[in-house]
C-alpha cells in the first residue's frame, strides 16, 4: 500500500534493498523499512550507478532531463534519506 501504482522500475542496491521508481515517487524498500521521495511527474527511461557504493544514481526521464539521486546512509548502511537534483536536459536516454 506504500507503493505507487505507476511504479515500473526496480533497482537492486549493493548494500541491500531495492529502489522502486515510479512516475511520482522514488521509494527505497528493505524488509519492512522504507523511505519515499515525492517527485514531479517523470517516466524514468534509464538508470546508471555513479559510484561503487551505490549511493548515487543517474536517472534519465522521458523529457530528456538527467537527474542524480543521492542516498544518504548511516553508519550501519541504513538509508537515512533520498534526495534528487536536476542536472540538465539532453536527448532522451535509453541507457546510462
Amino acid at each position: 500500500s506504500n507503493l505507487e501504482s505507476g511504479a515500473s522500475t526496480l533497482v537492486a542496491l549493493p548494500f541491500g534493498g531495492v529502489l522502486v521508481l515510479g512516475e511520482f515517487s522514488i521509494t527505497y524498500l528493505s524488509g519492512s523499512t522504507f523511505k519515499t521521495l515525492s517527485v514531479d511527474f517523470a517516466c524514468i527511461k534509464a538508470v546508471g550507478k555513479v559510484d561503487r557504493e551505490g549511493k548515487r544514481w543517474l536517472l534519465g526521464d522521458h523529457h530528456g532531463y538527467l537527474k542524480i539521486l543521492v542516498i544518504t546512509l548511516g553508519e550501519r548502511y541504513e538509508v537515512l534519506s533520498l534526495s534528487l537534483e536536476k542536472l540538465g536536459r539532453t536527448s532522451q536516454a535509453s541507457c546510462l
